[in-house]
C-alpha cells in the first residue's frame, strides 16, 4: 500500500509548492484559471503571500511531491481549490489524503461544511469527490474566463 504524507506548506517552502503547481498546470491546463506561463512568471513574494494567506497542502510519496490542494475562504464558506494528483500517483489514495487534510483543517476552524467546484464533464474528479462524500448542491456557474464551460458545486458536511 502506498504511504501518502500530506502536510501544510509554509511560506518558506514556496519553491516546492511552485514546482508541483507548475506540474499541475502543464498536465491539466484546462483545470485551472492560471496558465503555466503566468505561474512561471510569478515572483517569489507572490508565492509566499498566497501560501501565507490560505492553507496549501502538499502530498508526497517516498519524499516525492505527487499532489496538492488549497483551501480558500469565499462568500459561501471555505472551498477546496487547485486539486491535482500526478498521473503516476492517481488511484493510490493521494486525492483522499489531500481531502482528509483539507477537511481536517476546515473542521478545526469550526466550519460546518466544505465546498468545491468541478468542471462538468470531469467525471474522474467528480467520482473521487462523491466517493469521499461530497454531493452536488444543484448550483452551477460558468467557469471563470471560459463562459462556454460550466462547473457544478459540491459540498461535504463536516
Amino acid at each position: 500500500m502506498t504511504r501518502v504524507v500530506v502536510r501544510r506548506v509554509a511560506p518558506d517552502e514556496w519553491p516546492a509548492f511552485r514546482e508541483i503547481r507548475l506540474a499541475a498546470l502543464a498536465d491539466a491546463p484546462q483545470a485551472y484559471l492560471t496558465t503555466l506561463a503566468e505561474a512561471q512568471a510569478y515572483p517569489e513574494q507572490l508565492w509566499r503571500d498566497r501560501i501565507a494567506a490560505n492553507p496549501h497542502f502538499l502530498a508526497t510519496v517516498d519524499g516525492v511531491a505527487v499532489g496538492m490542494t488549497v483551501v480558500i475562504a469565499t462568500d459561501n464558506g471555505r472551498e477546496i481549490v487547485s486539486v491535482w494528483v500526478a498521473p503516476d500517483a492517481r488511484g493510490r489514495g493521494v486525492i483522499e489524503a489531500l481531502i482528509d487534510a483539507a477537511v481536517g483543517w476546515a473542521g478545526d476552524q469550526g466550519d460546518a461544511q466544505l465546498g468545491l467546484w468541478v468542471v462538468e464533464g470531469n467525471e474522474r474528479a467528480e467520482r473521487a469527490y462523491a466517493r469521499y462524500g461530497f454531493s452536488r448542491t444543484g448550483r452551477t456557474q460558468p467557469v471563470p474566463g471560459r463562459p462556454d464551460e460550466i462547473e457544478v458545486e459540491m459540498t461535504y458536511a463536516l
